[in-house]
Formats: C-alpha cells, structure tokens, sequence
C-alpha cells in the first residue's frame, strides 16, 4: 500500500494519501528507518572514534526528521484539519523514498544532456535542480492532498517547515560542532 500511495501521489492523484495508513502504528513504522538509517551511521562514526560528530550528527538528524511531523501537526490545528495530520505526516515521512527514482531518472536525462554536448557539471547541476523541484512539488502536493487544503496553506507549511529544516540543519555546523568542512585548494 506505501508503494502504491507514493506512486499515485507522484501522479498527482489526491486519492492516493489514502493509501497511508493514519494511526500511530504506521506513523511510528515510517520514522523507523528515517531514525534508524542516521542511528547506524552515527555507530559507524562513533566506533571510528568520532563521537562528537556522531552524536552532534544523530541528534541533528533526529530534530529533522521530527520537525516536519510537528509542523504538520501545528498547521493542522491551525487550519481545523487536526485529524488529518497523522496521516499526511506519515505520508510526508515515506516521500523520502521518492528520491532514489527521482535521481535515477535524473542520472539517465542527465547522460542524455551531456551526450546532446552540455558539459557535465551543467548537466549534473540541472538536473538535481529539476529533481529538488519536483521533490517540493511532491511534497506540497501531499501537504495539500493530506489535509485537504488549497496549496496556498500547503505552501506556507511547506515553506515554514523547510526553513526549520534548513536552520536545524545548519546550526551544529555554525556552531563548530559539526563535522569540519574542508575545501580541496586549486
């Protein structure tokens, strides 16, 4: 039923939040590998002896990934749509998933352009930023099918959450906690 909900959101049938289940089990059952993916990394990293990144990296990952059920929690309250935001917010968590088709899809046009003589780096950079696109569009369009709203309130959630993301995302590296950036000099 995931599988089928995500494809028929890709196609842009608002049928296709149905497909999700809205209790706390299936809720629980999407944030598992959006906890438990980042859980393991952090033990690899730890046991390479850098447990500041690890748990700095874990943590981080952990308020992101929490931020975007809470957002939609608080705009479905919001908006009167509460008993639709366990739903949305478990689809929100499978569109993650979404992403591996997306870039293979944009691996194969992405060849196409660079044998049509778009230098790679052209070609690369295009073809991420059509696939961040769609990422949004996708995601808004389950905001706006989840909670049965017009996408003008699905944008503001949409908005207000990535800027969350974007914030709780930078801030440990602001910060100096997370990993150290080093740039190759030319």
């Amino acid at each position: 039923m995931i599988m089928r909900g995500l494809w028929r959101l890709a196609k842009c049938e608002r049928a296709g939040i149905a497909e999700f289940g809205s209790d706390l089990n299936h809720f629980y059952a999407s944030l598992a590998p959006l906890i438990g993916i980042p859980l393991a990394g952090a033990m690899v990293t730890a046991l390479h002896g850098a447990w500041q990144q690890a748990v700095v990296g874990f943590l981080a990952r952990l308020v992101v990934v929490l931020l975007l059920p809470v957002a939609v929690y608080e705009f479905a309250r919001l908006f009167g749509r509460e008993k639709f935001w366990l739903r949305t917010a478990t689809a929100l968590n499978w569109s993650f998933w979404v992403l591996f088709p997306a870039l293979l899809v944009a691996a194969f046009f992405g060849a196409i352009l660079a044998q049509c003589g778009l230098g790679i780096t052209v070609a690369e950079l295009l073809t991420l930023g059509i696939v961040g696109l769609y990422l949004l569009w996708y995601r808004l369009f389950a905001l706006a099918a989840g909670l049965s709203v017009d996408f003008w309130k699905a944008g503001v959630i949409l908005l207000v959450s990535s800027v969350a993301v974007l914030i709780a995302t930078a801030l440990p590296v602001l910060m100096g906690l997370g990993p150290q950036m080093t740039f190759p000099s030319s």
